[in-house]
């Protein structure tokens, strides 16, 4: 399933929503219609995302756009890729925000959820970041970089470090590859997968880590200044893994979600994404 992301109108829907970090189930009660994933059309909005730079987002700038139409945001925190779709689909939360569109397919395909986009929001440019070496000029026979785990993240990791020269894969693998598609590798470096919120964490045993923009902003790297090398922010990479508004199948038209969508792709959304976060976070609507 493919889902085209367009830069002005992802999709005229609505978005999503998420429980807050000390939430155990946002309560959404009233007289609203329910749906059959258990989310009512209540004026509670709950989201659940990742923390930098999503629930930055969602807590500074579209809450405040919300509350002035009597919605309240509810922000839901996760430190992982997994928990904030299940939740989504099992109606805990009413949308979420932290994932690309490969991302998602690849998740539905694989766990058999529900879930669709709304709205292309943002786009985090991944790059590789020095660790125990400064340059790719150092790299040494046997170095270890670190790359994301994730079916999708890893081909970005991949396709990057060819794009460095350091590598070479398969071209039937494309953004899918993962390691054992690498067919050239002449300083035999050793490809370190992890979960895509420890590859910041790998710096110091690495010679080289590559990082999801969020994680590394979270990390306190600054992602134009510190990376080595970067996602072009005008090529085909932000259209494809632009992060998205998500909610399950049949919540589209609630009237809190049209509010989320409007309000996470307004003006003062995109001016908060510009302005804060400098370059590292790009707003694509």
């Amino acid at each position: 399933m493919t889902y085209e992301i367009s830069r002005r109108n992802f999709f005229k829907f609505a978005a999503f929503g998420i429980g807050g970090a000390t939430l155990a189930a946002a309560s959404l009660t009233g007289c609203a219609q329910g749906t059959k994933s258990g989310v009512k059309d209540d004026k509670t909005v709950s989201v659940a995302c990742s923390p930098t730079p999503h629930a930055d987002i969602l807590n500074g700038v579209v809450a405040g756009v919300l509350a002035k139409q009597g919605y309240k945001l509810v922000v839901r925190e996760f430190n992982d890729y997994v928990q904030p779709n299940i939740v989504t689909e099992e109606g805990e939360v009413d949308a979420n925000y932290y994932q690309h569109v490969p991302y998602l397919d690849d998740f539905n395909e694989k766990k058999g959820t529900h879930l669709i986009p709304l709205a292309a929001v943002h786009f985090e440019p991944f790059g590789f970041y020095p660790g125990t070496k400064k340059s790719f000029s150092e790299i040494a026979k046997g170095d270890k970089i670190s790359i994301p785990s994730d079916a999708t993240n890893e081909g970005r990791a991949l396709l990057l470090l060819q794009e460095a020269g350091l590598i070479k894969i398969d071209p039937k693998a494309g953004v899918k590859a993962t390691k054992n598609d690498v067919i050239e590798n002449p300083h035999d470096i050793q490809l370190v997968e992890l979960e895509a919120a420890q590859t910041s964490r790998s710096i110091k045993d690495v010679a080289f880590a590559g990082i999801n923009a969020n994680f590394a902003i979270d990390a306190g790297l600054k992602v134009g200044k510190d990376s080595i090398i970067l996602e072009d922010a005008k090529g085909k990479a932000a259209q494809t893994y632009a992060n998205i508004l998500v909610v399950k199948k049949g919540n589209e038209t609630l009237d809190k979600i049209k509010a989320l969508n409007a309000a996470l792709t307004s003006d003062e959304t995109r001016k908060f994404i510009t302005e804060h976060f400098k370059g590292g976070v790009l707003p694509v609507f």
